[in-house]
């Protein structure tokens, strides 16, 4: 699926089912989370963990 960034433009971005990511999952960002009641867009740059509690962590990094 393409999604559009400023500065970016339309990205490609995985797109995964939250129910199905396992604690201890990572994934690099351009990305989206889809579950029943909300969806997770994560841009570039981005980084996502998913924690012991199954918490979707998503730590942004800067560009240069």
């Amino acid at each position: 699926m393409k999604k559009h960034f400023e500065g970016k433009g339309f990205v490609d971005c995985a797109v995964f089912d939250r129910s199905k990511l396992a604690a201890g999952a990572t994934i690099a960002g351009p990305a989206i989370i889809e579950e029943r009641e909300s969806t997770i867009v994560a841009g570039p740059n981005t980084f996502i963990n998913v924690d012991d509690h199954f918490n979707v962590v998503i730590e942004i990094r800067e560009t240069e």
